[in-house]
């Protein structure tokens, strides 16, 4: 909430420093003050309704050749996207947050500009409103969570506006690494789906890896910087399904000691290399 208050305070910035002090930029200044006085008051949805005025203001006074909504909109149509994501891939709407009151706020505004469209009780983007957002895909077992798993995530998320995890089934997973995850299924996708930078989590399909890829459609897929993927085949697989996503592999890494699964199951196997935690 704070974020979008202070995209509020540097769009008036902008105005004013382009067109001067105006009657309209200063209703927008107290819709933003009172944005700010509402929130310290704990009434979230009042300050969404005085900032997303506010910018309303500024857009419609400055015009689309300067300051513009996009850069608020982005989050908020990636709040859309994830929602359809839920109702495609799990047949369900996703839980109510500060980020969906402000999709409903905003509703209104994205459907005049043909960025959202409704179709009964179901709201999507439109092709316009999804060319507006960077979808991002990361794929893994993310067994024993650890800080290497995080580290990737982080730098995913830096790249797009939505990111998306498919976290491997049991079967797959013993199908390709030769042994059982310690922590099943279900509780991987649980603990990935709860991180904040993670925007939709699902579990793969057993009989088809790229199943739950083509519903996603992601702009970029994302590969850990030692996952064990051939890049050109994925490229290959992809185009033959007419996925057009551009496939990245990380630079970033961590090379702590308890950064891998494997040296986590050697630690906790063999007590010798666990150390003495009173000097750790």
């Amino acid at each position: 909430m704070v974020k979008y208050i202070s995209m509020a305070e540097k769009a008036l910035s902008q105005a004013r420093e382009e067109r001067g002090e105006e009657s309209i930029l200063e209703k927008a200044d107290r819709y933003i003050s009172d944005a700010r006085h509402y929130l310290s008051k704990g009434d979230v949805e009042t300050a969404l309704s005085s900032v997303s005025y506010a910018h309303g203001l500024i857009d419609g006074f400055a015009g689309s050749g300067s300051v513009s909504l996009d850069e608020v909109l982005r989050p908020v149509l990636a709040r859309f996207f994830v929602q359809g994501l839920e109702a495609k891939i799990r047949g369900m709407q996703g839980p109510s947050s500060i980020m969906d009151q402000l999709s409903t706020l905003l509703e209104e505004h994205l459907v005049e500009r043909g960025l959202v469209e409704r179709a009964g009780h179901t709201k999507r983007l439109t092709p316009a409103g999804r060319n507006m957002i960077t979808v991002g895909l990361a794929a893994g077992v993310f067994d024993i969570l650890h800080p290497g798993h995080l580290l990737f995530l982080q730098w995913c998320k830096r790249q797009v506006d939505a990111l998306c995890v498919i976290v491997a089934r049991d079967h797959t997973t013993l199908r390709r690494k030769g042994r059982v995850p310690i922590q099943r299924e279900k509780s991987r996708l649980r603990i990935i789906a709860g991180l904040g930078i993670v925007d939709f989590a699902c579990l793969g399909d057993e009989s088809d890896r790229y199943s739950p890829v083509s519903k996603i459609d992601p702009d970029l897929i994302f590969l850990g910087r030692d996952q064990e993927e051939d890049e050109e085949v994925l490229r290959r697989d992809l185009l033959s399904r007419g996925l057009e996503a551009k496939v990245l592999r990380s630079p970033v890494w961590d090379d702590g000691e308890l950064s891998k699964t494997t040296r986590i199951l050697e630690k906790i196997r063999d007590p010798s290399l666990r150390g003495d935690v009173r000097n750790s």
